[in-house]
């Protein structure tokens, strides 16, 4: 398939009743793929969407031809946004498990880039592409993920920052997984800053914007879950519990518990302790 305008043209052909609406597509479709300079310019596009004969033909024959549409053909782009503004079932199941479910099993990663740009553009004022915008979403998210724990990606930084850039909810996941890995047993804000590998005071911005609270109030909310686990769940000394919290010593473990936690580590520990035994005989 050379391009998808040519082969839908050969199509039609055989179907005199919708041949004048594809020529009618497929000349706009030229003039954008010669004329236009962005990618707003396809949301001229919109006006085709409505005609679900049209959009059924269009989906139905790249169905028919058996060959997945890439980046490879010019007119690639002017028919992804053609079928994204298209509000009918069929155009966003096409979109999702004809493209997208593919092109994440194919790692056809330039593609799902695209998708980054085309639902950065349209997603706002077409909710119901939300199945496509969490599919690429995640695509992108696990491949962050396993570069936050150390494992390699045959996806750049630049590659992630485009796609993070274009999908506000994956930069707000990518972030807050960032944080959540590279803050266990971090206990300062300007470390925890560093490990992210962002200046401070941008760091600090950012993390409060995304998590609706301070450095330091998150920090000290980590070590008590992290306290309060190792009381209940362990025997271990006061002096190996204020080391593995970055505590200098039992007597600074103490004076937190006492201010935050309502109680000293030992009294924490027993009160702990039998509430789980209760639970327990329950």
């Amino acid at each position: 398939m050379k391009t998808i305008t040519g082969f839908l043209l050969s199509k039609a052909a055989e179907r005199p009743e919708i041949l004048p609406l594809v020529q009618e597509l497929a000349d706009k479709i030229q003039w954008l793929v010669n004329n236009s300079r962005s990618l707003k310019e396809l949301e001229t596009l919109e006006q085709f969407a409505g005609n679900s004969e049209l959009l059924r033909f269009v989906t139905d024959s790249l169905k028919e031809s058996g060959e997945l549409p890439t980046l490879g053909q010019k007119d690639y782009k002017t028919y992804i946004f053609l079928l994204a503004y298209c509000p009918e079932d069929f155009a966003f199941f096409y979109l999702k498990e004809n493209l997208v479910v593919p092109y994440i099993e194919q790692n056809k990663l330039d593609e799902l880039l695209f998708f980054t740009d085309m639902l950065r553009q349209v997603f706002n004022n077409h909710r119901y592409l939300s199945g496509v915008y969490n599919w690429v979403c995640d695509y992108f998210f696990q491949a962050r993920r396993e570069v936050y724990h150390g494992k390699g990606s045959h996806i750049t930084d630049a590659q992630f920052r485009r796609a993070e850039r274009n999908l506000k909810y994956l930069r707000q996941r990518s972030f807050r997984e960032m944080v959540q890995i590279k803050g266990y047993k971090v206990y300062s804000p300007t470390a925890l800053a560093e490990c992210c590998g962002m200046e401070y005071r941008s760091f600090r911005r950012r993390f409060r914007a995304e998590f609706g609270r301070t450095l330091c109030q998150w920090i000290r909310e980590q070590r008590v879950k992290e306290i309060t686990y190792l009381l209940e769940y362990t025997n271990k000394r006061l002096l190996e519990i204020a080391d593995e919290t970055g505590f200098s010593s039992p007597a600074n473990l103490n004076d937190f518990c006492v201010k935050y936690m309502l109680g000293t580590p030992g009294a924490l520990r027993k009160n702990l302790q039998k509430q789980r035994n209760v639970h327990h005989e329950e």
